[in-house]
C-alpha cells in the first residue's frame, strides 16, 4: 500500500480520534467474500481504506461507511457511503472500477446522481472525515440562526479547505420546480483550539436563507473555551 496516499488521513486519525489499531480494518479474506459477491474487484484504494480502517465506527455519526459484507451495485454504481437517514449516497461508477483510484458521486434518495465530489478515493475518505468531527466528536455543540461567529472563526480559526470538487455532502443539492438541481447550502470549516467548527449557510429561494454552525471539541473544556470565543450565548 502505498503510505503517500493515505498520510493525511492518517495525520487526520492520529490528531482527532483514538490511534489506529490492528484490529481496526477487514482482513483480505473479508474483503475477499465481498469482492466475490459482487462479481467484482474493488478499487485498490477503497480496498486500502476498508483494509487498515474499514471496521471504525466511531468515525462517524451523522453519515457512514457501509460495511463491506453489505456493499451494494445499483444503476451501475458501487455504494460505499450513506447519509444516517438513507438521504443520499456516495458511490462509484461502475466504468471506474478498474482504476487504483478513483472519483467519487453522490446520489439522492431519488435516484438523482450526477455529482462528482471528489477525484479520488482518497480525497473524499479526508473530507468525510473532516464533516463528520463536528457530529462524532467526544463534545460537541451546535446553534442555528447564528451571524456573528463567521466574523470570529475567520480572524481567530485556521481554515480548512476541503479538496473537493463542490461543496459536497448530505443536504448541499436542492430541486428546482423544473427539475434541475442546486447547491442550496455552502460549508467552510475552520479549526480553533482543539477543536473543529463547520460554518453553513443555507439558500433558500426567495429568501435571504440562514446560517448554523456546529462545534466538535476534543475536551468539554475546549469546547467551552471556543463557544466563548465565537460569542455564543449558550452554554453546556
Amino acid at each position: 500500500m502505498p503510505e503517500e496516499r493515505w498520510q493525511k488521513v492518517r495525520t487526520f486519525i492520529s490528531e482527532w480520534f483514538e490511534p489506529l489499531g490492528d484490529s481496526d480494518g477487514y482482513s483480505e479474506e473479508e474483503i475477499a467474500e465481498a469482492e466475490a459477491r459482487l462479481g467484482i474487484r474493488l478499487p485498490e484504494a477503497l480496498r486500502e481504506w476498508y483494509g487498515f480502517a474499514g471496521k471504525r465506527i466511531d468515525f462517524y455519526k451523522q453519515n457512514w461507511m457501509i460495511p463491506i459484507s453489505d456493499l451494494y451495485i445499483c444503476k451501475n454504481t458501487l455504494y460505499a457511503w450513506s447519509e444516517n437517514q438513507s438521504v443520499c449516497f456516495w458511490g462509484i461508477l461502475s466504468t471506474d472500477l478498474n482504476q487504483d483510484d478513483c472519483p467519487v458521486y453522490v446520489e439522492d434518495s431519488d435516484g438523482k446522481t450526477g455529482w462528482q465530489v471528489s477525484n479520488t478515493i482518497e480525497d473524499f475518505v479526508f473530507s468525510f472525515l473532516i464533516n463528520e468531527y463536528p457530529f462524532s466528536a467526544p463534545y460537541s455543540f451546535s446553534e442555528v440562526g447564528v451571524e456573528g461567529p463567521i466574523n470570529h472563526l475567520k480572524k481567530t480559526g485556521e481554515r480548512v479547505y476541503l479538496p473537493l470538487n463542490i461543496q459536497c455532502l448530505t443536504d448541499c443539492i436542492g430541486e428546482n420546480g423544473d427539475g434541475s438541481v442546486f447547491l442550496n447550502s455552502e460549508m467552510e470549516f475552520y479549526r480553533l483550539r482543539n477543536s473543529i467548527c463547520t460554518w453553513k449557510t443555507y439558500k433558500i429561494p426567495e429568501s435571504n436563507g440562514f446560517s448554523s454552525i456546529r462545534i466538535g471539541a476534543k475536551s468539554h473544556e475546549s469546547l467551552q473555551e471556543v463557544i466563548s470565543l465565537l460569542g455564543l450565548k449558550r452554554k453546556i
